[in-house]
């Protein structure tokens, strides 16, 4: 009787140790996810908008068919 709650309780346990390590990995993914926006949104914020000079260009080309 004590050995099947002591392999209960081992069973449990390894169960709760291998959820708690799935969590730490996805804590750590979204840390790092979190690191490399910090990094790179200043630098986006910085640049003078390169993206939206892409769109006035797209936006100005002729249609297919047509010649500028």
């Amino acid at each position: 009787m004590v050995v099947t709650v002591i392999t209960s309780r081992d069973a449990e346990l390894t169960g709760q140790a291998q959820h708690l390590t799935k969590q730490l990995t996805d804590v750590q993914h979204e840390l790092d996810r979190v690191s490399v926006a910090e990094q790179v949104v200043p630098q986006l914020l910085a640049e003078p908008e390169p993206a939206e000079a892409g769109f006035r260009r797209a936006a100005q080309s002729p249609e297919p068919g047509q010649v500028a």
